[in-house]
């Protein structure tokens, strides 16, 4: 069973990737050989999928976001942009995965604590958006809203430790750019890759967050 699913989630990571380039077009996909990309896809993936493995959180739900992750952040590392259809394609997943909870609790804090999550996971970076255009693009809003669906309150946490590590990345390219090798390279990279760094990680850190910060009713 355990097969099937790596099966799936490379399968999937593939299809996405092959949709995306083809729906976008040559020129807002990955600009090296396939053959060079494709096996960044399926590390990602691998690790990916072992996380997964190691938390106890396998289901088809969990192969497909896992896919999506994969996609976004290599999208996202190349060409500073999120497909926001794969994006959309994720919320109507998460809320689909959580439909029996907040039909069997509904009212209860379980789906109170799940819809907050899930509105302000996006909201927050639709704001900064707007009041900053330039500087918050609306496909990371998206991204936020679909890590809401799936993971609740918890995509609030997982939006924190991307954000953590993107700061981090970017002290230390601040100290890295001081020296004579890197004055020519470009070294910045946008937030949605470091947002899918840190869904991984709310993923491998689940049972210790909900052991410090809260209960059960809030991190799914």
């Amino acid at each position: 069973m355990i097969l099937v699913h790596l099966l799936v989630v490379l399968g999937l990571t593939t299809g996405f990737a092959f949709l995306f380039r083809k729906e976008n077009g040559e020129k807002h996909w990955i600009t090296i050989p396939p053959k060079d990309v494709y096996p960044l896809h399926v590390l990602l993936a691998l690790l990916s999928f072992l996380v997964l493995l190691f938390t106890g959180r396998v289901s088809l739900f969990y192969d497909g976001f896992i896919a999506a992750l994969v996609v976004i952040i290599m999208y996202g590392l190349q060409f500073r942009l999120i497909p926001v259809t794969l994006t959309l394609t994720g919320i109507a997943a998460g809320l689909l995965m959580h439909l029996p909870v907040l039909r069997g609790a509904f009212g209860g804090s379980a789906v109170i604590g799940y819809l907050l999550g899930f509105l302000l996971s996006g909201s927050i970076l639709f704001m900064l958006h707007l009041l900053v255009p330039h500087g918050m693009g609306r496909g990371d809003a998206w991204f936020g809203w679909m890590l809401g669906a799936f993971f609740g309150v918890g995509g609030l946490v997982a939006l924190a430790l991307g954000t953590f590590a993107a700061t981090f990345y970017g002290i230390s390219v601040g100290a890295a750019k001081r020296l004579p090798i890197a004055k020519t390279r470009k070294l910045s990279v946008p937030l949605g890759p470091f947002m899918g760094l840190g869904a991984i990680l709310y993923v491998l850190l689940h049972g210790w967050l909900l052991a410090i910060f809260t209960g059960p009713n809030l991190l799914l």
